[in-house]
């Protein structure tokens, strides 16, 4: 990218960039909101791995958009790499049409932006219903 391509990105790209993002829906609580704060007010409540049912195909960390020139896989390209967090809507097209997934098992795996967004359903945040994947737990659970 030139130094004029960065004036597209939200804040100029001044606010970072992130090309890993952690999956913003393990916030979610059981009732599908996103209220699931300690008792002091603070930092969300992540769920623990043992409350997990699949951690093998819950997402933790994953390959995010990046650029908002050749990635436009969602409606707001502009913001692409900005949050640290974020969905399978921003999940990464760079790599030959795909990216990588940490799940929480500890396993990588590589998949194509395609089976990551294909299936969108009108539950929790639209999320695919894609066997290997899981992005909302208390959605799927």
């Amino acid at each position: 990218m030139s130094d004029s391509d960065y004036t597209v990105l939200s804040g100029g790209g001044a606010n970072g960039f992130f090309s890993f993002a952690m999956n913003i829906d393990l916030k979610r609580a059981n009732d599908g909101t996103y209220t699931a704060v300690n008792k002091s007010g603070g930092a969300v409540i992540m769920p623990k791995i043992i409350s997990l049912k699949h951690p093998t195909a819950t997402v933790f960390l994953f390959d995010n958009v990046f650029d908002p020139i050749s990635e436009v896989v969602n409606g707001s390209p502009s913001f692409n790499s900005v949050n640290p967090a974020n969905r399978q809507n921003s999940f990464a097209s760079r790599h030959s049409k795909g990216g990588v997934i940490n799940f929480f098992d500890g396993h990588v795996a590589y998949f194509k932006t395609a089976h990551v967004q294909n299936n969108p359903f009108t539950k929790g945040e639209k999320e695919p219903l894609v066997q290997d994947i899981i992005w909302d737990v208390p959605y799927r659970q």
